[in-house]
């Protein structure tokens, strides 16, 4: 399977309006204070912020075996091989647009090649996206709340920014309770032989997710999730500390909730759209727009640290970006799941 025509043409375009973006904040704001930051540090002080970062990718790892010892019966791939994987997807999700879609794209396809059946391996990847997606749900509110209470004169549209993410979250609790009694969703909306393919696979993935709900490691999982923002804030923290930047917590906990925002554009690495979020969000909270971009920088750093760590993982696991983007998605019909519906 080739890539379309227009996505060849696409992404090239992109990549340059987000260059573009890039050099005019650099030109404008100037990259004093993110030379200076790097001039300043030493080794030894970004030790805590690479021990952070990695135990971040592990728990990810760990979190993911969790699943699948729920859903397989069994751990039928290693903590190290799940940290490679989910390394490379990061990595992917990085680097090919749309970042979460091309991210799970590759880890199904890179545990599939590692010998999940398909059903498995793309049960195990969703309902792991969605673990992740429940804390962000939970902790992202949060988040926005300590900085609308931080930033003056900026409270209540950041307050109701939160607000809005809390009823996302109330969304995402009520489907958890809908799924918990056994409600079917888009299956059954799906009519039509055309469709039957489509809903046999999607009645399939709901009965694992039920079954996974009603399992002593779905609780696991979501705890584990919610303490992985703890540590990732605390990663965050590392970083600007290491470099000498000075940012207040309530305005490191805006940064990771723009970082995600930054990804919603279709640019490549978020080029010049991370860089250009954080210098909001730092003005927002009452910073300069010159630290705003030496904290986005710093984030580049770190995205580009685990797109290089990531990339090895990717080659390690004989495959490639460019294999990846052109995989189809992996077929059979083998159900290897543990996990029984209990209606």
């Amino acid at each position: 399977m080739t890539r379309p025509r227009t996505n060849r043409v696409a992404a090239p375009l992109w990549i340059a309006a987000g260059a573009a973006l890039l050099a005019g904040l650099a030109h404008a704001i100037g990259l004093e204070r993110f030379t200076g930051a790097l001039a300043s540090t030493a080794p030894e002080r970004l030790a805590p912020f690479l021990v952070l970062t990695t135990s971040v990718v592990a728990l990810y790892a760990l979190r993911w075996k969790i699943v699948h010892e729920a859903i397989d019966g069994g751990s039928p791939l290693s903590l190290g091989r799940l940290f490679r994987i989910r390394a490379a997807g990061q990595a992917a999700g990085t680097l090919l647009p749309p970042a979460v879609i091309s991210g799970d794209a590759a880890r199904i396809v890179l545990a599939h090649r590692s010998g999940l059946s398909a059903r498995s391996a793309a049960l195990g990847v969703a309902i792991d996206r969605l673990l992740e997606l429940s804390a962000n749900a939970v902790a992202g509110p949060v988040y926005v709340a300590v900085f609308a209470l931080h930033s003056s004169g900026f409270g209540r549209p950041v307050a109701w920014i939160a607000g809005g993410m809390a009823v996302g979250a109330s969304a995402l609790a009520l489907f958890y309770l809908f799924a918990f009694r056994g409600g079917r969703g888009l299956s059954t909306v799906l009519r039509g032989e055309t469709m039957a393919p489509l809903r046999r696979h999607l009645e399939d993935a709901e009965t694992g997710f039920r079954g996974f709900l009603r399992t002593p490691a779905f609780r696991r999982a979501l705890l584990l999730s919610l303490a992985i923002e703890v540590v990732v804030v605390a990663e965050f923290h590392a970083l600007f500390r290491a470099f000498g930047v000075p940012v207040p917590l309530p305005t490191v906990l805006a940064s990771l909730v723009g970082l995600g925002a930054a990804y919603l554009a279709p640019v490549p690495a978020g080029l010049g759209t991370l860089e250009a979020t954080q210098v909001g969000v730092v003005t927002l909270g009452g910073g300069n727009a010159d630290l705003g971009l030496a904290v986005g920088l710093l984030i580049r750093l770190r995205e580009t640290l685990w797109l290089v760590a990531g990339g090895l993982c990717l080659y390690a696991e004989g495959a490639s970006f460019a294999a990846i983007g052109r995989a189809p998605a992996p077929r059979d019909s083998g159900n290897t799941s543990a996990i029984e519906p209990n209606e």
